[in-house]
């Protein structure tokens, strides 16, 4: 049966990368956010991503932790790239993660947000999308609600 309890900790599936030569995918992962723990923040679930191979393995690539959109693979299949806001990071920046796992590495900061791009297709470039400045004006409005 189906409380409000055990609907609010559905995990739903919003997002899949097939390789090239499909030999893997990555899936995304909403992962809800858990009330029962004392370190509970408000806000939307965690995305999360994996990396499932045509044997049926699969491994965690990004966590919780490390909050991320815009997730798409690199040219040639060889890393995915994302967008994120890491502990480091003033604005949100645009990241690699080999698919092989490991951490991930900036590789595009800018002095706004960051939210959307494209790489080139030989990876070599990447166009972007950025969030505008805001002017003084906007900044003290927002600042009173």
């Amino acid at each position: 049966m189906l409380t409000p309890a055990t609907v609010s900790q559905l995990r739903a599936a919003t997002g899949g990368l097939l390789s090239e030569d499909g030999q893997w995918q990555v899936y995304q992962i909403s992962q809800p956010r858990r009330f029962a723990r004392e370190d509970y923040e408000d806000g939307p679930a965690y995305p999360e991503a994996y990396c499932l191979d045509d044997q049926g393995h699969y491994r965690p690539l990004l966590n919780q932790h490390v909050g991320f959109s815009q997730l798409k693979l690199s040219p040639a299949a060889r890393a995915l790239t994302f967008l994120a806001r890491r502990h480091q990071d003033k604005h949100t920046s645009l990241y690699r993660l080999d698919r092989a796992g490991g951490e991930p590495q900036r590789i595009l900061h800018f002095s706004n947000d960051l939210l959307d791009y494209a790489l080139a297709p030989r990876g070599n470039r990447v166009a972007f999308i950025a969030r505008p400045p805001l002017d003084e004006e906007h900044k003290k409005r927002k600042k009173m609600g």
